[in-house]
């Protein structure tokens, strides 16, 4: 990575983003990302929760590995984005809690949070099946246009795990809130969240990859 690295400055030496895992990110690479013009790194740590994030989704990464790699990249002075996925299979309101409350903690510049879709073929959909979590019948029609509307899987508690997804960017970007967030997401799912939603959205997406070419 580093020769690449090498060869970007001196051919291009244009400021950049780029996608990481946090378990390869170590205090020597931030600081190498930082000095050839990384701006700002993105991670999927999908789950707060590390049973859901490797018995369930197979992601083999745990809370440590991601809390390192955040204080890695703070520290090189580089901006942070997460992606976290809820809704997922033996998804609980605590477990959905518990991944907000991580990214709040993390205190990163954007934590994106999407809901589970299952697509056809894969291994998450066999093992939503299997555990009853999909109907067997399940196919595309089930479908939302966005992993940012709904998911199929059926859970308990479905309602208040929506309503986490449109408010988890505001609580992260603003923890002073969070404790008020935590009691809003029992009100019904509402127009007012999903334009809180899309505001925020757009907001931190043009602010986190804005950059100077100066």
């Amino acid at each position: 990575l580093i020769k690449f690295l090498d060869i970007y400055k001196e051919k291009i030496n244009l400021p950049f983003t780029c996608c990481e895992r946090a378990n390869l990110i170590n205090e020597e690479l931030a600081r190498a990302l930082k000095r050839y013009g990384c701006h700002s790194v993105k991670m999927g740590i999908e789950s707060g929760n590390d049973y859901l994030n490797n018995q369930v989704l197979g992601k083999n990464l745990t809370k440590k590995q991601i809390t390192d790699a955040v204080r890695y990249l703070k520290q090189a002075g580089l901006r942070i984005e997460l992606f976290n996925i809820i809704g997922v299979p033996e998804e609980s309101l605590a477990t959905a809690l518990e991944t907000w409350e991580f990214n709040v903690r993390l205190g990163v510049d954007f934590a994106r949070c999407s809901l589970l879709q299952p697509y056809p073929k894969t291994q998450i959909e066999q093992y939503a099946k299997d555990k009853g979590y999909l109907d067997k019948n399940f196919n595309l029609d089930a479908f939302e246009n966005s992993y940012f509307i709904d998911t199929p899987i059926k859970l308990k508690n479905k309602k208040e795990i929506i309503n986490i997804q449109r408010l988890f960017n505001v609580g992260v970007r603003f923890p002073f809130l969070f404790p008020l967030l935590k009691v809003m997401i029992k009100l019904p799912n509402n127009f007012f969240f999903d334009t809180i939603f899309k505001i925020d959205y757009a907001f931190s997406i043009f602010t986190l990859d804005k950059v100077s070419l100066m």
